[in-house]
């Protein structure tokens, strides 16, 4: 018998309450991740278009069948293994993008999302429409580390998906800061 690890059985959780979160049909940008991959593995309509700037991501979604993606293109990033740059922001901004849910390296309820990387970083600025929605999901042990650049305020958050590990204190501060937090 097969069994999994905690954290293999939280990222699952994370993965389908997020998924539970997308409207069956959406304009999608996700950014990229190993949770960023499962979580368009668990995608079952056919109206769900996902734009990504990682290639590797986007050639690992081709078995499903029920998914249509889009590649931004642009300038590669080694270090980040990304597209970025303004030709990968005017692709993504070309497909009128309703929703983005983003994997980010960190989140602070005062600062919002971080990345690592800073042409990542820059990139995920530029590309998140005003008016989208923006879904953060992430393991509880990535909340309030510090990521070297902050991308997303909690101002353009809406949800911020996470393991039950999270303390309560750290919930109540995500929330008055305007964010609703869901547990999986």
């Amino acid at each position: 018998m097969k069994t999994l690890s905690l954290k293999t059985m939280c990222l699952s959780g994370l993965q389908k309450k997020t998924v539970q979160n997308i409207p069956a049909s959406v304009v999608m940008f996700i950014d990229s991740s190993t949770m960023g991959y499962q979580i368009c593995n668990h995608i079952n309509s056919k109206d769900t278009h996902v734009v990504s700037n990682n290639p590797t991501l986007l050639t690992r979604l081709e078995g499903i069948p029920n998914l249509s993606f889009y590649c931004t293109g642009g300038h590669f990033d080694r270090e980040a293994l990304v597209y970025v740059g303004q030709d990968a922001a005017k692709a993504a901004g070309s497909l009128s993008i309703d929703m983005v849910v983003l994997t980010p390296d960190c989140y602070s309820p005062k600062h919002g999302a971080g990345y690592k990387n800073m042409l990542q970083s820059e990139f995920i600025k530029s590309v998140i429409p005003a008016d989208a929605k923006v879904i953060i999901a992430m393991p509880s042990t990535s909340v309030a580390n510090n990521p070297a650049f902050y991308t997303v305020a909690p101002s353009q958050v809406s949800m911020l998906i996470t393991d039950e590990a999270l303390s309560p204190e750290m919930a109540d501060q995500i929330e008055k800061s305007g964010v609703k937090v869901e547990l999986a």
